[in-house]
């Protein structure tokens, strides 16, 4: 996580505890139900709960639902880098068997097979003149 994430998220998480240290007395004094009525299903009403435990309910209950819609995308995700990654493979097979093709028809080693590297200007040791 990068350093700007953390220092926006602790800004965040300041903010809400002045918020909630403001207001402690609404928060965790004022208790309050709350009362469901679907017309299919009985009448629910739930226990007197100081108004602080609902918003972390709720809070909880859109961070899962959040969760959920980003799924399928992970998902769908994950399975599109499994088949490039497969196609990635393939193409990496379908080029070593190409070289040695080539090097079978030139009568020679495989160009870049597992012998050594061939060295380049870059790569090769100072040399004395």
């Amino acid at each position: 996580m990068s350093k700007v994430k953390i220092v926006l998220w602790v800004l965040i998480a300041a903010l809400i505890a002045v918020v909630f240290y403001q207001n402690e007395d609404f928060c965790l004094n004022t208790a309050q139900s709350m009362r469901i009525h679907l017309y299919v299903f009985p009448e629910y009403t739930s226990p007197r709960l100081p108004v602080a435990v609902f918003l972390l309910v709720f809070f909880l209950f859109g961070l899962f639902v959040a969760w959920l819609f980003g799924l399928a995308t992970r998902l769908r995700l994950r399975r599109g880098i499994r088949q490039l990654e497969q196609g990635r493979a393939a193409q990496e097979k379908e080029i070593a068997s190409l070289r040695e093709e080539i090097a079978g028809l030139k009568g020679g080693p495989p160009p870049y097979g597992s012998s050594e590297a061939e060295e380049s200007s870059f790569t090769a040791p100072l040399k004395p003149a």
